[in-house]
């Protein structure tokens, strides 16, 4: 152990896992391998750490049990063969229904290993509270009441004058991360955003020491806080597009039935709209989804660019000649402010001079603000002719956006200039030259017949 300058003694641990250390729920993982493999499309088995959950789904009680029985089975035999061992009494159980009739009536009652697991009014589940007609309800109690107590703890400081930073770290480690815990998939109701806002309004002004009839914008400006639904959406839409880049992502296939992505825009790429070829009832559920709402979120902070699920990178083909040359290093950034600017700005005239058409193009990415934006000119003989540029609140990398402004301009060329055999490409990225360079072009390119890049 370690606080400071302090050390233990050193100790062997000869059995279990390091309390707190990341790796340990990956260990876990491995070790609890055989019984995440029992899940099958009748009964649904998850496991992170020591926590199992299976799920099923029935439109009657009795085929719930009928298919639940067998996937409790399973899993004592799978644990029997590996020596593990399930605790029944402390397994719970939940069943969900949005019908009231049927959730006055009876329920079944699973077994597993001989132990009856007795239906619950809630489960909670790797720290979220699901209820009967899944609405969070219980969640949100929950989680109020975890908030109120951060808030508590923030008032105790404020009244030691304790400084401000010091309070919003304070605020953002015991209330803000207790409300964003989950948030991309919770379907809350207005009045269920509105008791989240509340709480968190009173932790603002305790931090900023704002008054009651302070407006709500002004306290999301002094503490650089977003509102409750506009985090929503924006995690929202950070999760499904990590999703729908990432094949081994927990919700991939989720995002798979949609068809859709955000920022790249190939020619394969498909509609942002759930496909009218579902059957209804099925249309409806999804319409209603988390995911849904999701990809209407990333719709709408990306202004609708789409993520290409192919590799980002493909073969030139031989065919297509381009050549790069680079007239400038990394020695740029040792000039004085304004050099590289003046330096870009007369290289562009000198090609404009040269050339009939040069794009200027440039594409950043902010990891501590997790925004990225790209922007391409397109000059004609010295005259600038087009102009575009566009922004996104999604976790990318500044590679990507740069890749992005250069499609978008050669897309424009495409359209505006189809007579135009050759086109020179002025970018900063080092790392997109070098790509090119070695004969490897962005998917989703239209690459000129000929002539120099």
């Amino acid at each position: 152990m370690k606080y400071r300058d302090w050390r233990s003694e050193w100790t062997t641990i000869h059995t279990g896992l390091p309390q707190g250390s990341p790796l340990s729920p990956v260990l876990f993982n491995i070790y609890t391998l055989d019984l995440a493999r029992l899940d099958s499309s009748s009964a649904r088995v998850r496991t992170f750490a020591d926590d199992v959950l299976v799920s099923i789904s029935g439109k009657s009680k009795e085929e719930l049990l009928n298919r639940m029985s067998p996937a409790l089975d399973r899993i004592k035999l799978q644990c029997d063969l590996d020596g593990d061992e399930i605790n029944g009494d402390k397994a719970a159980a939940l069943f969900c229904t949005l019908n009231n009739r049927v959730r006055q009536e009876d329920i079944p009652i699973p077994e597993y290993g001989g132990t009856l697991i007795e239906p619950d009014q809630s489960l909670r589940y790797l720290g979220v509270v699901f209820d009967k007609q899944l609405n969070f309800t219980a969640h949100i109690n929950s989680t109020l009441q975890r908030a109120s107590r951060g808030v508590s703890a923030l008032k105790a400081a404020a009244g030691r004058r304790a400084e401000e930073r010091h309070l919003l770290t304070l605020y953002k480690a015991l209330v803000l991360s207790v409300i964003d815990y989950a948030l991309p998939m919770l379907q809350l109701s207005l009045n269920q955003l509105n008791r989240l806002e509340r709480i968190q309004n009173t932790g603002l002004r305790t931090v900023t020491g704002c008054t009651r009839s302070t407006p709500i914008p002004v306290l999301h400006y002094l503490a650089g806080v977003s509102s409750i639904d506009h985090r929503q959406q924006l995690a929202r839409a950070v999760v499904i597009a990590k999703a729908s880049q990432e094949p081994n992502h927990g919700v991939h296939d989720l995002t798979v039935s949609y068809k859709k992505d955000c920022l790249q825009q190939p020619s394969h790429t498909r509609s942002l709209r759930p496909r009218p070829t579902l059957e209804e009832p099925v249309r409806r559920l999804k319409r209603k989804s988390w995911v849904d709402h999701s990809f209407k979120a990333l719709n709408t902070l990306t202004a609708g660019h789409l993520v290409s699920e192919q590799p980002m990178w493909r073969k030139s083909d031989e065919g297509h000649a381009h050549r790069v040359v680079i007239r400038f290093g990394r020695e740029c950034r040792e000039w004085t402010q304004g050099a590289a600017n003046d330096a870009c700005n007369a290289l562009l005239r000198e090609l404009g001079s040269q050339h009939g058409l040069v794009i200027a193009t440039d594409g950043s990415f902010a990891l501590d603000s997790g925004r990225a934006g790209w922007g391409f000119a397109v000059y004609s003989r010295g005259q600038k002719v087009a102009a575009k540029c566009g922004a996104h609140n999604v976790v990318t990398s500044s590679t990507r956006v740069e890749v992005e402004a250069v499609r978008q301009a050669l897309t424009w060329l495409v359209t505006h200039e189809p007579e135009a055999e050759s086109v020179i490409v002025a970018t900063d990225s080092q790392a997109l030259l070098s790509r090119v360079k070695s004969g490897w072009l962005p998917d989703g390119w239209v690459p000129p017949s000929e002539a120099p890049e």
